[in-house]
């Protein structure tokens, strides 16, 4: 697999296939694991084609993905959006309200309606949910912050070549392994979010705030 001539194959295509296929979630009410129906997921050859074109340091673009996934993926972000922000490092990146989270450039993100299910299913354990994000672990320290935002924007799907990208990344716009829906936005600014600590999430506001959204 050297770079530039790696081609992808049907093995690494099944590595990660549960990824975009119909992705099952809790149901808190019945206790059951229902799928999540993606329209326009796409093919089989045209995810070989963006492994293959990522691996060898080529550009992608929306328009590898089908319209009816973008749309789709779109939606997903209408109720708004969270991030973690590790506890360890420099203060001055820990989310204050009124400064900017995420790197000027843009930052990954994940769907807020996500939120509730993906602290519940790790029963708030830290390493879990940096396994389901993506992470390496430890990097959100002991008490992560969690940053959520209600206010509109665009939301991308990631290309695999922006800031906070790392090896655990694939096309997609899924969390790797968890399966969690990601996308990228511009940096969230100060003003526009709320924040608080792993531990002092409060599920029923984040809920609350959905419900409120659908209204």
């Amino acid at each position: 697999k050297i770079s530039g001539t790696w081609k992808a194959d049907r093995a690494d295509y099944l590595q990660y296939r549960h990824l975009y296929d119909n992705r099952a979630l809790f149901d808190q009410e019945n206790g059951t694991y229902n799928p999540r129906n993606i329209p326009g997921l796409p093919s089989e050859d045209e995810i070989l084609d963006i492994l293959t074109e990522v691996r060898n340091g080529q550009s992608i673009s929306h328009e590898n993905y089908p319209l009816e996934f973008r749309i789709w993926h779109q939606k997903q972000f209408e109720k708004g959006v969270f991030k973690f922000v590790s506890d360890k490092g420099n203060s001055n990146h820990f989310p204050n309200g009124s400064n900017g989270i995420g790197h000027p450039s843009g930052t990954f993100v994940a769907a807020l309606g996500d939120l509730p299910n993906l602290v519940e299913e790790a029963g708030g354990d830290v390493r879990t949910i940096e396994n389901a994000l993506g992470f390496e672990s430890g990097y959100l320290g002991e008490n992560p912050y969690i940053v959520i935002s209600q206010e509109s924007r665009e939301v991308r799907i990631p290309m695999g070549d922006s800031a906070g990208t790392n090896e655990r990344w694939v096309p997609g716009a899924h969390t790797s392994p968890g399966g969690y829906i990601e996308a990228e936005v511009a940096q969230i600014p100060g003003g526009t979010y709320e924040y608080f600590r792993l531990k002092d999430m409060d599920i029923g506001y984040i809920e609350s705030l959905l419900h409120r959204k659908e209204e």
